[in-house]
């Protein structure tokens, strides 16, 4: 079903436009202005719209920059999580979210400063409704052995073991229900 378009006003395209722009040439000091100006032009009242939160997320995440793009997914969360409608298309890791997904799992987790970040951001995608798989839990468990840290890495294998081996009883249980 294709969604209706959004008509921005003409500071928020702009704004827009200056996140891309900082994405393209790596610019986070391009990204800060726009949206401190942005901040300053709604002056503090308002809150900025959805498309402008995915911008500056999407925006984060290309430029590696995982934890600010996090901490800016939380204040878009804040500002518009209540709009029970609107909020699973806002929120979606497949849809709106998508892009910012992708770039954490291409960089990986070796942007984020400690394992414990790293597996915060790992709990908030599957709350967020990232199916998790085989990949992910790599990604997690290398994040670890880099560190260092065996009984973590242990821990998530685990888990995933566990998350999987549920997955397939299910399955089982659903092929003798249909015969």
């Amino acid at each position: 079903m294709a969604r209706p378009p959004v008509h921005l006003s003409m500071e928020e395209g702009l704004v827009l436009s200056a996140f891309g722009t900082a994405r393209r040439t790596f610019s986070s000091t391009l990204l800060d202005a726009s949206w401190a100006i942005l901040r300053q032009s709604l002056q503090q009242k308002n809150t900025p719209s959805p498309a402008l939160y995915l911008g500056k997320i999407y925006a984060l995440a290309s430029l590696g920059n995982l934890q600010r793009a996090f901490c800016t997914l939380h204040e878009f969360e804040t500002g518009y999580g209540n709009l029970q409608e609107q909020a699973e298309d806002l929120f979606s890791p497949f849809t709106s979210l998508n892009q910012s997904v992708v770039a954490c799992f291409k960089i990986g987790f070796e942007t984020l400063d400690s394992t414990f970040e790293a597996s915060r951001v790992f709990e908030h995608l599957v709350s967020m409704g990232v199916k998790t798989n085989a990949t992910s839990f790599t990604l997690l468990v290398d994040a670890h052995l880099i560190n260092q840290e065996l009984k973590a890495a242990l821990s998530v294998i685990d888990e995933m073991i566990l998350i999987f081996s549920v997955v397939n009883a299910m399955r089982v249980r659903s092929d003798i229900g249909d015969a």
